[in-house]
This record gives C-alpha cells, sequence and structure tokens, in this order.
C-alpha cells in the first residue's frame, strides 16, 4: 500500500504544465485583475460574522478617536485645574487644588532648598486664603480649621526638609526655622485681629437692623393703636427707663382755661379773705 501511495506521489511531481496550459492561466489571471474581480466579490470568511451589538464599530475607526479623547481629556483637566487655583476653603475645587495641582508642584520640585520655598509660599497662600474668605463674609470655624491643617501640615514638611539641610548646613536650617516660626505668629496675629474687627463690625450691623425693624414696627404699630405701647417703648422700659403713654395721662391731670364765673368767683374770694397775723401787727404800729 504505501509503494502505491509513494508511486502517485513521485508521478505527480514528475507531471508539469505544457506551456499552452502556461499561457491559458496567465490570461485568465490578467482577465481578472483587469475586471477587479476579487473587489466586486470579496471572499467572505465564514468564521467571521457582524456582531447585532457592534454594528459598525471597527478598531480601525476606533483608533482615530483615541488621540482626539486624550486631547479632550487633557484640555478639561487642565481647565479643571486652572479653575481650582482661585479656590477657597470649604468650596468644592479645594480638594483639587490640594491633592491634584499641589502634588502635581511638588512632583516637579526636586531640591530640598527649592522644596522649601514652595511650601513657604503655600503657607502665605493659605493666609491670604483666609483674609478673602474674611472680606466675603464667608468665614466659618469650618473653614479656619481647614486652613489651619493646611498650614500645620506644609509646617512639618519644611521641618522635614530642614532636617535634610541640616546634615550638611545646620546654620542655614536655624535661620529657617527663626524666620518661618516668626513670619507665621506674625500672621497669625494680623488674621485674629481681623476676625475681632469683623466679628464687631457684624454685632453692630445686627444691632443697627434690630433698631431699624423696631422702629418700622413702632410706626406700623401707631397707625393702628395710638393708645398703646409701642414695641420700641417696651424696649426702652425693659431697659428700666419709663415712657409715659397716653393711656398713663389722666383727664384731671390735663391744665384747662377757667371761665368768666370761675374767675369771678376766684376775685371775690381773694377779696374776702381776712388779714393775717403778720398784717395785723403792721397795723397796729401804724
Amino acid at each position: 500500500m504505501e509503494k502505491k501511495l509513494n508511486n502517485i506521489i513521485n508521478e505527480m511531481k514528475k507531471s508539469r504544465m505544457t506551456a499552452v496550459e502556461n499561457a491559458r492561466l496567465k490570461l485568465r489571471i490578467m482577465t481578472s485583475l483587469e475586471k477587479d474581480v476579487f473587489k466586486e466579490t470579496p471572499i467572505i470568511s465564514p468564521f467571521i460574522q457582524k456582531s447585532p451589538y457592534f454594528f459598525g464599530f471597527s478598531f480601525h475607526s476606533f483608533s482615530k478617536l483615541i488621540p482626539i479623547t486624550v486631547i479632550v481629556l487633557v484640555i478639561a483637566i487642565g481647565g479643571v485645574l486652572h479653575a481650582s487655583s482661585d479656590s477657597l476653603p470649604g468650596d468644592t475645587l479645594y480638594t483639587i487644588k490640594i491633592n491634584i495641582k499641589e502634588k502635581i508642584e511638588e512632583k516637579l520640585t526636586f531640591t530640598p532648598e527649592k522644596k522649601i520655598a514652595l511650601r513657604q509660599k503655600r503657607i502665605e497662600d493659605r493666609f491670604t486664603e483666609v483674609e478673602k474668605l474674611i472680606k466675603e463674609k464667608r468665614i466659618t470655624p469650618k473653614n479656619l480649621s481647614i486652613a489651619q491643617s493646611e498650614i500645620e501640615l506644609e509646617r512639618a514638611k519644611i521641618e522635614l526638609e530642614i532636617e535634610e539641610i541640616n546634615k550638611e548646613n545646620p546654620t542655614i536650617t536655624e535661620e529657617i526655622k527663626t524666620e518661618l516660626d516668626s513670619s507665621i505668629n506674625l500672621r497669625k496675629e494680623q488674621i485674629d485681629t481681623q476676625i475681632k474687627e469683623e466679628s464687631e463690625i457684624e454685632s453692630i450691623e445686627k444691632e443697627l437692623a434690630n433698631l431699624e425693624s423696631l422702629l418700622q414696627e413702632e410706626i406700623k404699630f401707631g397707625e393702628d393703636t395710638p393708645s398703646a405701647p409701642s414695641p420700641l417703648q417696651e424696649e426702652v422700659n425693659k431697659e428700666g427707663q419709663k415712657i409715659p403713654t397716653e393711656g398713663d395721662i389722666k383727664e384731671n391731670d390735663i391744665p384747662t382755661t377757667p371761665t368768666k364765673e370761675e374767675a369771678n368767683t376766684d376775685s371775690s374770694s381773694s377779696e374776702t379773705v381776712p388779714p393775717t397775723s403778720s398784717t395785723s401787727l403792721l397795723d397796729t404800729e401804724i
């Protein structure tokens, strides 16, 4: 059996196409290429089928969209980081400013001296943020605690950087520490005075607003019921100063002009008045 197969294979190897057959084959190939038979009737593989869920999708078209999406994302992230630079403690973008924008700046700073300068600038930025909150009347204990915690964090990081520099030059580290402590203490005092002044101004404004509301109520109350005490009078009475009202004044206390008959009776009664002891003594002496 094997011999027969080998003989068949050898005979097939020996068989060759004639020149006429080669010419016919070449002619068919050339005519098929000229007619674009392969373009008109493409060969479809039986193993590849279009999915109904990804109709019209191709990895080639998706690969074209990748650079566009990357550019859009870079622009969007850059816009958010730029917008977060003006945010204050308590704002929604403030966490992005601290945790992303400032972390990127730290990664781009390498030497300990530059890191210390960067952190000193951040401490000053935290104090300016608190001043803005005071001016905008948005200062709260929560916002103030956020700023204070960030200042203390930057201060601790500066101390770590100072320890690295201390190994090479201890004199410079002492100067940096004293300068840092003095600047932080000075700025804290300034912030405390600003907060006190702002609280005093707010208390004065509240008192003025209360007085204005009381005056308006008094005007309204006087138009409606003039005999009853007004809210402002009640407020003053609470402090111990009594303001008389129209109900407190009686009719008998109001002075009236006397009539002619009352005047005549008064004059006659004054003429019939007996002399006093002093007048009798004078008469006897005369």
